[in-house]
């Protein structure tokens, strides 16, 4: 196993930082900064990313409380309403909370008649940055302790050595966000870097879920059958290109 310790709290005198949240807060701005920074070379409205991140930001925190409640209701959630919108109480599913926000999105984009393709292109690698500072963020405060394991980077917690899901995941997304940007490199149709990368996130995420202790439903995790509508999705487009007519 690797040395582990759960950082939850910086107590700064009478301030207390979240550190979960902080990290969170880091990811957005630092995904933002970028994204600015280079919208201009891609003849693309600083506004726009700007409201893109803020309605991204707002859906997905909504859908991913709501996914999270909805397959977690009652063991890990108060039945009251305080208890449902307490981020604390439980948690939240990110795969949720990205289909809540590509929707948002979406109707965002059609609205303001932006190619909604080039416009996912730009911003996906953006989104695998702040994806990646917000999951250090589970590592280092403890969340998605998976099961007990002999594995290598296991942790131990609560006395037994357990998958830290959060950490996999972080060398995922990394590996992701490296891919894309590869493909950039290349004249590819508009919209292939954002199909890429719902490819390849729900092929990599997919078998962590094993590894944790989320609720099953027929085998699988509700992110799981997401997962799969996500990968659905990418090859339908990737389909569409190839037989599409020149």
């Amino acid at each position: 196993m690797i040395p582990y310790r759960q950082i939850t709290d910086i107590n700064l005198g009478p301030i207390t930082l979240k550190v979960w949240g902080l990290l969170v807060a880091t990811g957005i701005a630092i995904a933002l900064a970028l994204a600015l920074r280079n919208a201009k070379k891609k003849g693309i409205k600083q506004a726009w990313v700007y409201d893109i991140v803020f309605y991204s930001t707002i859906a997905g925190f909504i859908g991913s409380r709501i996914g999270y409640v909805l397959f977690s209701w009652p063991e890990n959630v108060p039945m009251t309403f305080l208890g449902v919108v307490d981020i604390t109480k439980g948690g939240l599913s990110f795969t949720f909370g990205l289909a809540a926000a590509l929707i948002a999105d979406f109707i965002y984009m059609k609205h303001k008649k932006i190619d909604v393709l080039r416009f996912a292109d730009f911003l996906v690698p953006y989104l695998v940055i702040a994806h990646t500072i917000s999951r250090i963020g589970c590592f280092i405060t403890g969340m998605h302790i998976g099961k007990q394991t002999n594995f290598l980077l296991g942790v131990m917690v609560d006395g037994a050595v357990r998958h830290n899901v959060a950490l996999y995941e972080i060398f995922i997304l990394v590996t992701i966000l490296a891919i894309l940007t590869y493909l950039q490199r290349f004249a590819l149709p508009e919209g292939s870097i954002f199909a890429s990368y719902l490819m390849l996130y729900a092929v990599l995420r997919f078998p962590l879920d094993f590894l944790r202790t989320d609720p099953v439903y027929y085998g699988l995790t509700a992110a799981q059958y997401l997962l799969i509508g996500l990968f659905a999705l990418s090859m339908a487009f990737f389909g569409y290109q190839k037989h599409k007519p020149k």
